[in-house]
């Protein structure tokens, strides 16, 4: 469904074990949100994502809404390669990480650099601050990866934020 800039599926938690956060622990094959990020230019600022959250707390019409997310986009490294004020970075303040797995590729690279994901690192667009930031983690040596968080939002507040 997706409701202002995100997208929330009804889904079974996959983890291996319980996890807790903001005091809700989701336990293996429970029924769980995942939360899912379209890559459609629409605002990613806080105004923007927190209401989308609303949106979602009152259509599942549940006294907290509690979200797992999968993405690059929750990879602290990446986040650590973009400037102060990014709205990926502070996307990433939204939620308890769980868990960062290392990837042997960038596979979402396609989302930032476009057609020209495949190129050898040196050769990617430096078009924007993000391609930016990312090419320079990469030709650092930095390691791709994925980021997996839950996030808690009580109908007014994230509970998770940090």
């Amino acid at each position: 469904f997706k409701l202002g800039r995100m997208e929330y599926q009804v889904s079974t938690c996959r983890l291996d074990a319980p996890v807790t956060a903001a005091g809700v622990t989701v336990r293996p094959g429970e029924t769980v949100l995942q939360l899912h990020i379209p890559s459609s230019g629409e605002p990613f600022t806080l105004e923007a994502r927190m209401d989308s959250y609303r949106q979602a707390w009152q259509f599942f019409h549940r006294e907290k809404l509690v979200c797992l997310c999968s993405s690059w986009l929750l990879y602290p490294p990446y986040g650590q390669a973009l400037p102060q004020g990014s709205h990926v970075r502070d996307f990433a303040r939204d939620f308890t990480l769980l868990r960062q797995t290392q990837t042997p590729d960038f596979a979402d690279g396609w989302r930032v650099f476009g057609r020209d994901w495949q190129r050898p690192v040196e050769e990617l667009p430096e078009n924007t601050t993000m391609q930016r930031g990312l090419k320079a983690y990469f030709c650092r040596g930095g390691m791709p990866g994925i980021g997996q968080g839950m996030l808690v939002f009580d109908g007014q507040r994230l509970l998770t934020r940090n």
